[in-house]
């Protein structure tokens, strides 16, 4: 039985928890981060497909206003590369393809018209929504009781228009519009700085990508951290006592004066709490779900698509691939990654694997042609499979949760912190936002103590 003592316990070596770590070090504190998995980084994994070359199955991309994690990532030395947004788009569209170079694709004209006013609409209702508190909004109570889909169907006149709303949602939260209320969507969008910032590339949120994969930045902090980084120890336990908390895990104690939990809010319902939670908090933990997600990654020779003139994005309304976007390393083999989110996450996470590799390569082949159906690989991560992750890329609350209890979000409880990317105002579920989140807990401890 392993048994330690120090001044804080940080729980999960993802990117939020080990930027706390990093703050309270440079602090003069004694910490213990103690990681569920082998391995760290949380929600990023970066695979090597040839050497030197990487691709993201995980977080990936950073954008403007995202300084926190751009200069996070510059003092570890890691390099951004831009992605790829010139050539020819394609739009795959009731059965019909086709390639544009504008960042409007060439739908119907009544389902652009649809879509602008819908997004003026949308942009129009952030603004009350404050990000410290959106559940303070004047009609907070009646945009959480109303999901996304109803919202759609009372206010867009066009199926196409629902269409792509929908598919935006999936791509954005790796949920249903009907399992999502609309004050966390509006919530989400204005934390990402407005309606069309988190689906863009140049100028967006998809601008740049790290050179090496964005797993490194947890793998360099982890390194300086040394010994405190604890691997194979997830947490079943918290007690607190007079000024100290002791965290267990199967085979260890730890006790620190304080902890910081920095995972997921749904995995919280793992750990055991004594005393237990206060009611709100525990509220919000049982009633906030992981989005469903697995992100695929076609590995080719080349990216061959460059040379036809095409840019490797592409938005379809056939599925279970709706978009793709050029992921290939500055050096080495084309790559093409997407996303099955949502219903066609859960879906395609219970279906036979050559099935779903069939229906991945299907739709590539719709968008590039038949050599996309042929890649050399085909990488696959099923994050709902992860037991430590449960889903992806965050969690979203219950329709009625988050103005009932959002209060609780990052409220301390006793010498319990709360970090991780979903309670973060800014770049929330986003890189940026755990990097915040983690800088603000550790804030938080020290003047605490």
């Amino acid at each position: 039985m392993r048994t330690g003592e120090v001044d804080i316990l940080v729980v999960g070596a993802g990117l939020s928890g080990l930027v706390a770590a990093r703050e309270l070090v440079r602090a003069g504190k004694e910490v213990a981060v103690l990681e569920a998995r082998e391995r760290v980084g949380g929600r990023l994994l970066s695979v090597e497909v040839a050497p030197g070359a990487f691709v993201d199955l995980g977080g990936e991309w950073l954008g403007p206003g995202q300084e926190r994690l751009a200069a996070l990532a510059a003092g570890l030395g890691a390099r951004q590369a831009t992605t790829l947004d010139n050539g020819l788009h394609v739009l795959y569209w009731d059965g019909r393809r086709r390639s544009y170079k504008t960042s409007v694709p060439p739908l119907p004209l009544g389902v652009l018209a649809d879509l602008a006013q819908a997004g003026a609409h949308l942009s129009l209702l952030t603004h009350p929504v404050g990000l410290e508190e959106p559940w303070q909004a004047r009609r907070a109570g009646k945009w959480d009781a109303t999901s996304v889909e109803r919202w759609l169907r009372r206010n867009l006149a066009t199926q196409g228009g629902r269409s792509v709303l929908r598919l935006g949602v999936r791509e954005l939260l790796a949920a249903e519009p009907e399992e999502v209320s609309l004050l966390w969507l509006l919530f989400v969008l204005r934390s990402a700085g407005g309606v069309r910032t988190p689906l863009t590339v140049t100028g967006g949120a998809q601008e740049r990508r790290f050179v090496g994969g964005a797993q490194q930045l947890a793998a360099r902090m982890a390194g300086a951290l040394g010994e405190r980084v604890v691997l194979g120890a997830p947490v079943v336990h918290i007690r607190q006592d007079a000024g100290s908390v002791t965290a267990s895990t199967k085979n260890s104690h730890y006790k620190a004066r304080a902890v910081v939990v920095a995972v997921p809010p749904p995995l919280c319902r793992s750990i055991g709490f004594d005393p237990s939670l206060p009611h709100e908090r525990a509220e919000l933990v049982r009633r906030m779900a992981m989005g469903a997600v697995i992100k695929v990654a076609a590995i080719y020779d080349e990216p061959f698509w460059r040379s036809e003139g095409f840019s490797g994005q592409a938005f379809s309304d056939d599925g279970p691939l709706h978009m793709s976007m050029d992921a290939s390393p500055e050096h080495g083999p084309g790559v093409l990654v997407g996303l099955l989110g949502g219903s066609a996450g859960r879906w395609f996470s219970r279906a036979d694997p050559v099935a779903r590799r069939e229906a991945v390569t299907a739709c590539l082949a719709r968008f590039f042609g038949p050599r996309a159906a042929k890649p050399v690989q085909l990488l696959e991560q099923d994050w709902s499979a992860e037991p430590y992750s449960l889903g992806g890329y965050d969690a979203h609350p219950e329709l009625g949760a988050l103005a009932a209890y959002g209060r609780a979000l990052r409220a301390p409880y006793r010498c319990v912190h709360w970090a991780g990317a979903e309670a973060a105002p800014h770049w929330c579920g986003y890189m940026d936002g755990a990097v915040a989140s983690g800088e603000r807990a550790a804030a938080e401890v020290l003047d605490c103590l």
